[in-house]
């Protein structure tokens, strides 16, 4: 009877180790379904951040039979970041399901230019090659070849540990100082474990109990520690070197127990008694950590499709001015989105700005009656987007008191305040300033005194000549085109003496006060031929009392040059002309002593020194 109960207990011992050792088993076995797939990529800006999926080539789990194979997935059961069928579907079930998925679904993804962006992932590949694109498209993301063009590759990037986050790995990427919609491609390879270099070779130091022979073994398996263990195996050796199957159980000193199944071959060239315990010393030469893979190998491929938001950054032409030039203002990189103007002592009006190829610029008038001194002119960015977070905070007011020029403006003495609000439609609006410092040295403008008869004087210069002036001139003198029509420098009009300059003040008939000469007089003989000093638009071509037969030509960006007491006029209100082209002759028609040519440029109804137009273009864009 006691045999009886030693036999059941011994048979329900062995049972329990036998299910013990399957569970464990089986465990084993369900581990090598984790993290079959490659992981997600984040791409970010340190502020936001856009995460992507991959697409797969040629890609190879490990299965239960600890054999790699390879995979697929359907629609149905394409992988993501935390689910993944385990089961793989045949090559007959294949479909075309591995498009790029950006996590930020609110149209189209931003980030902003730091001049670097960072890759990060849970487990770094063994390369990874870099294209960037740039989407010719508008109004959605370009999916062909086609429509984009290469700007940047790189081949021989690596990902590093994340110094500041665990279990990361991170790589520096490349971004360009541009706006618009970019596209970077990603090609990560995971090389074959087995393919590793030193990653699954062990060296094993065997100090035998009952010899004092060394023995060297290469165990090809999956093991990936340094540690201390004790292993009990049995060996049927005498001197020579035998091949042997094995299965180890490895007690690790972290009391985590691991289970190996594997075939190994072990080069044993010691004498080791059969049923000997040995101390053994297992030296990893493995460089694989946890950012490492095991479990797979193969190619993915990752898309991240955003538009690059470059920070706005200010440039004046000049610094210092003179009181009738101008300056040109560049908001560079500013957006369609980003409103900007310009509040200044310098001009009692609005500013607009043009948008051109890196941003928007405004064309500034130094009027000839500005007092010489040193100004501030602020400029204010007004940007409205929607999906903005809804627990925004209604207003935060960031003023930066020192800005270097490699920051963000490239303006010296610039110091900026920012003030962000959001309503109630989950739409932010972001409100910034920007203050630069100008100097307007001083110029000395001569006196002139003009003698003129009286018959001319009060003929030409009356309430009806103003009035007249006032209603044609008046309409137009504010003319605003948003678009560049001159060609290179201005040409003068006509050859002949200058007789006043630009912006001096003239005494006419010995009065007690005088007036500024807005433009230059060209002496000429009568009949001789006005060119238009750029291309552009007529929009006055009239005989008017004050100022005779009178030419006004749209330029563009508010730019108008004007044309005074010719005899005869020949373009019309509404052509369009050409540089150089003839637009009538000298005369000496309105408030006039004679024949001669008063030629004039404006910029935003403020008169500026037409010199300035004939040495170089009002704007030179980069």
């Amino acid at each position: 009877m006691k045999k009886s109960i030693l036999y059941v207990i011994a048979a329900l011992f062995v049972f329990s180790l036998v299910l013990f050792v399957n569970v464990n088993h089986l465990n084993e076995e369900e581990m090598l379904y984790e993290d079959i797939a490659p992981p997600d990529m984040e791409l970010t800006d340190g502020l936001s951040n856009i995460i992507s999926s991959a697409k797969i080539e040629n890609w190879y789990f490990r299965g239960k039979d600890n054999k790699f194979h390879p995979v697929y997935f359907s629609e149905q059961n394409k992988f993501n970041s935390t689910n993944i069928e385990k089961t793989p579907i045949t090559d007959n079930d294949k479909q075309e399901n591995n498009n790029v998925k950006n996590t930020n679904k609110t149209g189209d993804p931003q980030l902003f230019y730091s001049g670097t962006l960072k890759l990060k992932s849970t487990c770094h590949p063994d390369s990874i090659n870099l294209q960037i694109f740039k989407d010719n498209t508008t109004g959605v993301i370009a999916r062909d070849n086609a429509a984009r063009t290469i700007v940047f590759e790189d081949k021989n990037l690596k990902f590093e540990k994340s110094p500041n986050e665990d279990n990361l790995w991170e790589c520096s990427l490349f971004q360009p100082k541009e706006d618009g919609r970019f596209i970077y491609r990603i090609t990560a390879v995971w090389n074959e474990p087995d393919a590793r270099s030193d990653n699954n070779s062990i060296n094993i130091d065997n100090n035998s109990s009952n010899s004092n022979s060394n023995s060297n073994s290469n165990i090809s398996s999956n093991i990936s520690s340094s540690s201390n263990f004790i292993s009990n195996s049995s060996f049927s050796s005498s001197n020579t070197s035998s091949n042997s199957n094995f299965i180890s159980n490895i007690n690790f000193n972290s009391n985590n127990n691991f289970y190996s199944n594997s075939n190994s071959n072990i080069d044993i060239n010691s004498n080791i008694n059969s049923s000997s315990k040995s101390n053994s010393n297992i030296k990893s030469n493995s460089n694989t950590d946890a950012g490492s893979n095991v479990n797979f190998y193969g190619t993915a491929k990752y898309e991240f499709s955003f538009i690059n938001d470059v920070p706005i950054e200010f440039d004046v032409s000049s610094a210092q001015t003179y009181p009738g030039e101008i300056l040109t203002i560049f908001a560079k990189y500013a957006n369609e989105d980003e409103h900007v103007t310009l509040e200044s002592e310098l001009l009692q009006k609005e500013l607009p700005f043009y948008s051109y190829g890196q941003g928007k610029f405004a064309i500034l008038p130094i009027s000839y009656t500005i007092t010489p001194a040193d100004y501030i002119i602020n400029l204010h960015v007004e940007k409205t987007s929607s999906g903005a977070n809804s627990d925004a905070p209604g207003t935060i007011d960031i003023t930066a008191t020192e800005k270097s020029k490699n920051d963000i403006f490239t303006t010296e003495n610039m110091s900026a305040t920012e003030d962000i609000s959001a309503t109630e439609d989950i739409s932010a609006t972001e409100k910034s300033t920007y203050d630069i410092s100008i100097s307007v040295l001083p110029k000395d403008f001569p006196i002139q005194h003009l003698s003129i008869s009286s018959e001319i004087q009060q003929s030409t210069q009356n309430d009806a000549a103003y009035e007249e002036y006032d209603k044609y001139v008046g309409a137009v003198r504010n003319t605003n085109t948003p678009t560049k029509m001159w060609d290179g420098v201005f040409l003068q009009p006509v050859e002949g003496r200058i007789t006043t300059e630009f912006g001096m003040r003239r005494f006419v008939n010995n009065a007690p006060t005088s007036y500024r000469h807005s433009g230059i007089d060209i002496a000429a003989d009568k009949g001789v031929p006005v060119k238009a000093p750029n291309s552009g638009k007529v929009i006055l071509s009239r005989h008017l009392i004050l100022t005779g037969n009178t030419v006004l030509i749209d330029h563009g960006y508010g730019i108008i040059s004007w044309s005074y007491h010719m005899d005869t006029l020949t373009v019309n209100e509404g052509d369009e002309v050409e540089k150089g082209q003839i637009i009538g002759t000298v005369g000496s028609t309105g408030f006039s002593t004679g024949p001669h040519l008063h030629f004039a440029i404006s910029v935003h109804d403020v008169f500026a020194n037409p010199w300035t137009f004939f040495k170089q273009e009002p704007v030179v864009f980069e």
